[in-house]
């Protein structure tokens, strides 16, 4: 699961914040599952955490994603076709994020993950104050946004930092670099609630 393993930063966050469910392969009843967001949909990785009747959602941009990790004839990874096998409740929705996300309803998800900025071009417009405050919009009350910010050219822990302290969020930074896990890699994570 490289980046996403459960002994990770953001399989810390599943785990921990999210519900005892996810530290187990038998899910505890608790009442709802968090409802998740994801921005970026890659491989569809993060879809091996969802649960049966939990619902997760995609945003991403590039058609050729949604083709080899979604629903395509040539789709090269089953991430997501497990995750529904499984009972969970999977839905991409293309096009640019931030406007995507600025069309959900308000306090609707229990965590959003941002995970957009790994590669060389990152698209700025998704770490910005104007983007920031749209995504705590859409957290329930105690909703955390999480950021994937492992990147060998830039730091991008202090932008976030600066913006949670313009925002009043509190704020929790992860970089773990233990990678004595048989198929894990050291990834970094910023996590921001209000």
């Amino acid at each position: 699961l490289t980046y996403y393993h459960r002994s990770g930063p953001i399989g810390q966050v599943m785990t921990s914040c999210l519900g005892d469910g996810y530290a187990s392969t038998q899910p505890k009843s608790r009442g709802p599952l968090p409802k998740v967001a994801v921005i970026g949909l890659g491989t569809g990785t993060m879809a091996c955490y969802a649960q049966k009747g939990q619902d997760l959602v995609f945003f991403d941009i590039d058609p050729l994603v949604r083709q080899i990790s979604f629903d395509g004839k040539e789709r090269y990874f089953s991430f997501v076709e497990d995750a529904k096998r499984r009972g969970a409740n999977v839905e991409l929705r293309m096009g640019d994020a931030r406007i995507r996300m600025a069309k959900e309803p308000d306090g609707s998800y229990d965590l959003i993950a941002v995970d957009a900025f790994s590669s060389d071009a990152i698209p700025v417009h998704l770490i910005t104050l104007e983007a920031l405050r749209i995504f705590v919009s859409k957290l329930k009350d105690k909703g955390i946004v999480a950021f994937h910010v492992s990147n060998r050219y830039l730091d991008l822990v202090p932008v976030l930092a600066n913006l949670a302290e313009k925002e009043d969020l509190r704020i929790l930074f992860n970089s773990d670099s233990s990678e004595n896990w048989p198929g894990k890699t050291a990834s970094t994570w910023v996590a921001l609630s209000r």
